[in-house]
């Protein structure tokens, strides 16, 4: 019986070191998961803080594209605005440059059409003078004529006196 009750004083102990050895190794638990606790709300806040910041910096960017895009598209408008103002000035030169080449070439035209009038009236006038002083150079003629006919005459007559 002392055997055996040195056997259950030793498994008392035993028991009892067992007991303090779970006793103490739930407290390792218990703070391991404190611990753990205590990183996880850390790590949540910090993952919480990364993800805002990460937001923020996503809203920042976006806000950024967004302006920039802005900017572009009203480069391009304003490009597309210059590029439309420019080819509707050219457009409207060459309109105008054409329109003017059409009056110069339509006076011109009728410039020439009064020309070859007036050159066909001087033709005409040309001709009736032409006409004219032929007639008036065979009347002279003929006038010449009967002058030195009448000459004669009277030279016949004057002289027949003369002798007489």
């Amino acid at each position: 019986s002392d055997e055996r009750n040195t056997s259950h004083l030793r498994l008392d102990r035993k028991l009892d070191a067992l007991g303090e050895g779970v006793s103490r190794h739930a407290q390792l638990h218990d703070e391991v998961d404190r611990k753990l606790e205590h990183h996880k709300a850390i790590s949540d806040q910090e993952r919480d803080m990364a993800h805002g910041k990460v937001k923020d910096m996503i809203g920042q960017h976006a806000d950024m594209l967004s302006k920039v895009h802005s900017a572009v598209s009203q480069h391009r408008s304003d490009t597309d605005l210059n590029h439309r103002s420019l080819s509707d000035r050219v457009e409207r030169l060459e309109k105008d440059f054409q329109n003017q080449l059409l009056k110069k070439s339509e006076k011109l035209e009728a410039d020439i059409r009064d020309l070859q009038h007036a050159l066909a009236a001087e033709k005409r006038v040309s001709e009736s003078h032409r006409e004219h002083l032929a007639d008036h150079a065979s009347r002279m003629d003929a006038h010449k004529a009967s002058v030195a006919e009448r000459l004669d005459y009277l030279e016949k007559i004057l002289g027949d006196s003369a002798v007489e």
